[in-house]
C-alpha cells in the first residue's frame, strides 16, 4: 500500500447512509452485466445497492474519467439505477461529484423511487438552473454548470440549502417530502424522463443536516479525491488539512494537527493490515506530536465502531474530550462543561439540557467523570437519528446514588417510571420505587401502535441499594423480535416481562437525553465515566470485550462475576501503531501488541523539517530507520495480535490530545521486511522516488577532440537496483 495524494477516508464518511463510489472498480463497488453497470454497490455497509435489471438502461464505466479514476456515464435517454431498500426522512444531506453534458428534461441527479409523496430530488438544469424539490420547487439561482462539480443538497424543510463548489445557497424551502421508499439515480422516479446526461463519480448521503465544518470535511474529501480543490472557495476549511509543503515539492501532505485523521477502507474486513510476523511502514514526517501516546499511523486504539453500528461514544477519561465553551477549551478539575464530544465521528455531541454539569478529575471511582449533580445532557441531532430503532445496545459506566425517587437515566422520553399508553415517550431507562424501599431499574417503552408498554422491575442489584449502591456498569440490549434485556456489572441477562409489539414507537419530537427527560425535567445526581450506544445488537463476544474494557478502565473489575471472560485481565484488542512514545519528548515508538509492545528510540526529527521514518519487524528483529539509516534494533519474536480496528492516519480520537501534530506524506505499508538497501533506496536522498532509479549514469559533461583523431569517452554506471540475472548489468 502507498498513500501519497489520497490519504484514506475521513471518519465522517463512515457514518453515511448511502455511499456510491465509481472510483472503486472492485466487485465491492461495481458489478457489470454485459460490460455496463448492473449494480452500483453501497459502500456504507447498509446494503442499499443501486441496480438496473434492464441491459439497455445501464450506465457505462469510463476508465480515467476524472483525476485518473473511473466514472460512470449516463446516456440521458434510458440509463438509471434504483436502490429499493433506501429510506430516509428529513433532514438529510446528499453530496456528489458529477458532470452534466446535455439536457433530457430537467436532468435529475436523483429522485424518489415510487410515488409522488416519497420524493426529494436535485435537478441539474430546470430552466437552466440548479433546483431542488421535496413537494415544491426551490430555485438556487445557480446556472447549470459545465464540467465536473462538487455539489451537495441538504433537505431540511425551509432550512434547506445547495452548495456548489463550496458556494452556499441557503434558506431554500423545497417542502417536506422524504426519500422514504427508495431512491432513483439518474432519472425521475418512474424512470421515464428527466434523465441525467453526463457522468457521475461519487454520491454520498447522510441522515442529518451537517454543520459547516462537517459539510466542508465531506466536500474536502471529494475535492481532494477527484482533483477539484482548485474549484473550492477561498477559506474552505478542508484546504488547510492538505498542505503544499511536501517532501518532493509536488502534490500535498496531510496536516494531522487539530484532530485531523483519515481512515483507510478495506472493504469490510479489517485484517488487510494485520501483519502477523512480518511488516514494514514508511512515511515522511514534518513536526512531532506534542502529547505522549499520540499516533501517527495506528491500528490498535480501542474503537467500538468496529463491533457494530456505533451511534455515540462519550468518554470522560480525558479533559480534551470535553469543552467549557463552543470552542475546544478543555475543562480543568471541577469546571462546568458546555459540550462532551462524540468520539464515534457521528457528531452527536452531548450538550447541557438542564442544570450545570461538571468534569471532576477523580469524580468517578477515583477516575475522571462527568458529574450531573441535578443536571441533564442532550445529544445533537438526535430527534430523528435516534428514533424508532428496531435494535440497540447500550453500555454505560456510571454511578446513580439512589435518590429514592423516579429518575431518568437516558432515552427518548418526557416521563420516568410506570407509565400508561398515553405517555410522551419512545423508550427510556429509569430508576423507580416499586417496593417502597429500594430504587429499582426500569426500562420503559411504548410500542409502535401506542397500545402497550413494557418495563423491567426486578433489577434491585449492586448499583442500586437502600443507601445508594456503588459505581458500576449497566448493559441494555433491545431487538424487536426479542424484547429488552438488562445486565448489571456483567452478570446474568434479565429479560423484560413482555414484548414491545411492532417495535418502539416513533417520537421525532423528542431528543435523546442523558440524566433528564427530553424536556429537561426529571434530572438526577448521576455521575458518568463512559457511555456507548449502538443502533445494532452486537455479538456476545464483543459485549464481553466492551464490559471487560470498561471494568478495567474504570476500576470496576471487582463488580464482575467470577465467570466473566475478562474478570482477571483486560481484553486484548491487538494491533500496532507508530506513535510518540509514552516517555521522552522526541521518542518514537513502534508499538506491537503480542510482539514486545512498545519499542522506542529517541530520534532527531522534532526540528520542523521533513524526515523519512521506516519501521520493520520480522526475521526475529524490530528496527527503526531515520533518513535512510538504522537508528535502533532489538531482538523480537512472536506475531502481532490481529486487530478488528481500521488503519488510521493520525490519532483516531479527534478531540483528544494536542493541537500540535505533524504533517505526513508518502505513507507506505509493506507485508515484508524491508532491507537496509531498500530503505535507503526509498529514502533516496529526499527525492521521494518509489525505489531508486534503475541505474544512474556518471560521465563528463563535455568532450573535446581533434578532427581525424579518435576520442575516448568513459561512462560509469551504478548497479541496477531491483534487477537480477541478465538485467543486473548495464553495458554500452
Amino acid at each position: 500500500m502507498i498513500l501519497q495524494e489520497r490519504h484514506g477516508t475521513p471518519p465522517i464518511i463512515q457514518t453515511s447512509s448511502l455511499w456510491l463510489d465509481a472510483a472503486d472498480t472492485s466487485t465491492n463497488s461495481i458489478q457489470l452485466g454485459s460490460g455496463n453497470v448492473q449494480t452500483w454497490k453501497d459502500k456504507s455497509g447498509n446494503g442499499h445497492d443501486a441496480s438496473q435489471s434492464a441491459g439497455g438502461s445501464r450506465p457505462s464505466p469510463i476508465a480515467n474519467g476524472l483525476n485518473g479514476m473511473q466514472t460512470l456515464s449516463f446516456d440521458g435517454s434510458a440509463d438509471h439505477l434504483k436502490a429499493n431498500t433506501f429510506s430516509l426522512v428529513q433532514p438529510y444531506s446528499v453530496y456528489a461529484v458529477a458532470k452534466s453534458t446535455g439536457t433530457s428534461g430537467k436532468g435529475y441527479l436523483f429522485d424518489g423511487n415510487t410515488g409522488n409523496s416519497y420524493r426529494s430530488l436535485l435537478a441539474f438544469h430546470n430552466g437552466g438552473k440548479i433546483q431542488i424539490w421535496a413537494g415544491s420547487w426551490a430555485n438556487t439561482g445557480l446556472s447549470t454548470p459545465a464540467g465536473f462539480v462538487n455539489i451537495s443538497a441538504t433537505f431540511d424543510s425551509s432550512n434547506s440549502r445547495v452548495v456548489l463548489n463550496g458556494n452556499v445557497v441557503s434558506g431554500l424551502n423545497p417542502s417536506t417530502y422524504n426519500l422514504s421508499d427508495g431512491i432513483t439515480i439518474g432519472a425521475n422516479y418512474p424512470g421515464t424522463g428527466d434523465r441525467f446526461k453526463g457522468e457521475m463519480a461519487e454520491i454520498i448521503i447522510f441522515n442529518k443536516n451537517h454543520s459547516v465544518n462537517e459539510r466542508e470535511e465531506v466536500e474536502g474529501y471529494l475535492a481532494q479525491k477527484w482533483g477539484l480543490t482548485g474549484s473550492l472557495t477561498n477559506g474552505h476549511s478542508s484546504l488547510i488539512k492538505y498542505k503544499d509543503d511536501t517532501t518532493s515539492g509536488t502534490g500535498k501532505s496531510l496536516d494531522l494537527s487539530n484532530g485531523v485523521s483519515a481512515v483507510v477502507k478495506t472493504g469490510g474486513t479489517e485484517n488487510v493490515f494485520d501483519p502477523g510476523y512480518t511488516f514494514s511502514t514508511s512515511m515522511w514526517v514534518k513536526g512531532w506530536p506534542s502529547a505522549a501516546g499520540e499516533s501517527i499511523l495506528a491500528k490498535n486504539d480501542f474503537n467500538p465502531g468496529s463491533m457494530g453500528n456505533l451511534k455515540t461514544w462519550l468518554d470522560a477519561s480525558e479533559a480534551n474530550f470535553l469543552s467549557t465553551a463552543a470552542s475546544t477549551s478543555p475543562p480543568n478539575d471541577d469546571d462546568s462543561i458546555f459540550q462532551w464530544y462524540d468520539l464515534s465521528g457521528n457528531g452527536h455531541h452531548a450538550k447541557v439540557k438542564a442544570g450545570t454539569p461538571k468534569w471532576d478529575a477523580t469524580g468517578f471511582n477515583s477516575k475522571p467523570g462527568v458529574m450531573l449533580n441535578g443536571a441533564g445532557l442532550v445529544l445533537d441531532d438526535s430527534k430523528i437519528a435516534f428514533d424508532a430503532w428496531s435494535k440497540l445496545h447500550v453500555f454505560i459506566a456510571y454511578y446513580q446514588p439512589g435518590d429514592k425517587n423516579f429518575a431518568t437515566l437516558f432515552g427518548k422520553s418526557n416521563y420516568a417510571g410506570w407509565m400508561g399508553t398515553d405517555k410522551d415517550m419512545g423508550w427510556s431507562v429509569f430508576t423507580h420505587r416499586l417496593d417502597g424501599g429500594h430504587n429499582l431499574w426500569g426500562v420503559g417503552a411504548i410500542n409502535s401502535a401506542a397500545s402497550g408498554n413494557i418495563y423491567i422491575s426486578n433489577f434491585n442489584k449492586a448499583l442500586q441499594g437502600a443507601d445508594g449502591g456503588a459505581p458500576g456498569m449497566f448493559t441494555l440490549k433491545y431487538a424487536a423480535d426479542g424484547g429488552f434485556f438488562g445486565r448489571i456489572n456483567g452478570g446474568s441477562l434479565e429479560r423484560s416481562s413482555g414484548a414491545v409489539v411492532g417495535g418502539v414507537q416513533s417520537k421525532t419530537s423528542l431528543d435523546f437525553t442523558i440524566g433528564c427527560h427530553s424536556n429537561g425535567g426529571g434530572t438526577n445526581n448521576m455521575a458518568i465515566g463512559e457511555f456507548i450506544i449502538f443502533n445494532d445488537v452486537i455479538s456476545d463476544a464483543d459485549r464481553n470485550k466492551i464490559e471487560g474494557y470498561l471494568a478495567h478502565k474504570w476500576n470496576l473489575t471487582s463488580t464482575l462475576p467470577t465467570g466473566h471472560a475478562y474478570k482477571s485481565s483486560a481484553p486484548a484488542f491487538g494491533g500496532w501503531a507508530i506513535e510518540r512514545a509514552s516517555t521522552g519528548v522526541d521518542n518514537i515508538a513502534l508499538n506491537m501488541a503480542g510482539a514486545g509492545d512498545a519499542f522506542s528510540k529517541t530520534v532527531p526529527v522534532n526540528d520542523n523539517e521533513w524526515h523519512h521514518i521506516v519501521t520493520t519487524y520480522g526475521g526475529a528483529n524490530k528496527k527503526i530507520y531515520v533518513d535512510g539509516v538504522e537508528v535502533a534494533t532489538a531482538a523480537q519474536t512472536g506475531g502481532v495480535t490481529a486487530s478488528s480496528f481500521k488503519l488510521t492516519l493520525g490519532d483516531p480520537n479527534p478531540y483528544g490530545g494536542s493541537a500540535t501534530r505533524p504533517r505526513i506524506d508518502d505513507v507506505r505499508y509493506y507485508s515484508v521486511v524491508l532491507t537496509a538497501a531498500e530503505v535507503a533506496a526509498i529514502y533516496n536522498e529526499g527525492e521521494n522516488d518509489v525505489g531508486a532509479q534503475k541505474f544512474s549514469v556518471t560521465s563528463p559533461s563535455t568532450v573535446k577532440g581533434t578532427v581525424g583523431k579518435s576520442v575516448s569517452y568513459q561512462i560509469t554506471t551504478d548497479a541496477a537496483y531491483g534487477m537480477t540475472g541478465y538485467n543486473a548489468a548495464i553495458t554500452y
